[in-house]
């Protein structure tokens, strides 16, 4: 283990392992199809914030394995403002899934953040 900022850290960057695993239990017991379980991952892991650096290019990177291992295609790398925005819950769970299905995702302006009407698609 090493220390961070005053906070004890595990070597490979694992904060908080229990909230990993209550993250994927909650994923596991989740009525709903795969894009559901990928949603309750991808947000479920931002918010947790399990890890030292790098919380939300892991849940996305976690929730694409997640994707590709159950036959589906994840969605390309996205900006990582859509990422922060996941954070700070400026979208539905039904707005991430139709983006993790291809779908796109609105995008919010740099001066309002609560601007709802520009759609950016990912990887078009």
């Amino acid at each position: 283990m090493g220390i961070h900022e005053g906070r004890r850290v595990e070597v490979h960057g694992v904060r908080n392992r229990e909230a990993i695993t209550e993250t994927l239990r909650k994923v596991r017991e989740l009525q709903g199809d795969i894009y559901d379980k990928a949603v309750e991952l991808l947000v479920g892991l931002i918010k947790a914030h399990p890890f030292e650096y790098g919380n939300r290019r892991t849940a996305f990177a976690v929730t694409s394995l997640f994707l590709s291992l159950n036959g589906k295609q994840p969605p390309d790398l996205p900006n990582e403002k859509i990422l922060t925005w996941i954070r700070k819950n400026l979208y539905t769970r039904e707005e991430i899934k139709q983006w993790l299905m291809g779908r796109g995702i609105k995008e919010f302006g740099k001066r309002r953040e609560n601007d709802p009407e520009r759609r950016v698609h990912e990887g078009s």
